[in-house]
C-alpha cells in the first residue's frame, strides 16, 4: 500500500520510547524524513510515582546514582524545556535541522 509519504517530514514528540518510538520507526520505514523530539530527565519525583509499590527503593537508587546528589524536580524540566526554546538554544535546533538519519540507523 502507498501511503504517498515518500519525501514527507514529520515531527514526532515523545520518540524516546514507547508510541512515540514506534511512530518514528514506522514513518521511517516509509522514507518519511523523521525529526524526533525528546526530552528524557531520568526518575523525576513526581504523584506518579505514588502508584509505585518500589517508590522509596526507587527514589534512593536514583539518588545515588546522580552525580548532583538530588533528584530531577520537575520544574528542571520545564526549565531546560524552555531554555530549548530560547535564542540560546539555536545552536541544538540548528543541529536538529542538519540531521539525516536512514531508517536501519534506528535500533529496536
Amino acid at each position: 500500500m502507498d501511503l504517498k509519504l515518500r519525501n514527507k517530514r514529520a515531527l514526532v514528540t515523545g520518540s524516546s520510547r514507547g508510541i512515540g518510538r514506534a511512530i518514528a520507526l514506522s514513518l521511517a520505514d516509509f522514507e518519511v524524513d523523521v525529526a524526533i523530539n525528546a526530552v528524557s530527565a531520568g526518575t523525576v519525583d513526581t504523584d506518579a510515582l505514588k502508584h509505585f509499590p518500589n517508590r522509596d527503593e526507587l527514589l534512593g537508587e536514583s539518588r545515588r546514582r546522580t552525580p548532583a546528589g538530588r533528584l530531577v524536580e520537575p520544574q528542571d524540566v520545564a526549565n531546560t524545556v524552555v531554555y530549548l526554546c530560547t535564542q540560546y538554544a539555536s545552536w541544538f535546533r540548528l543541529l536538529l535541522h542538519q540531521v539525516q538519519l536512514q531508517p536501519r540507523f534506528f535500533t529496536v
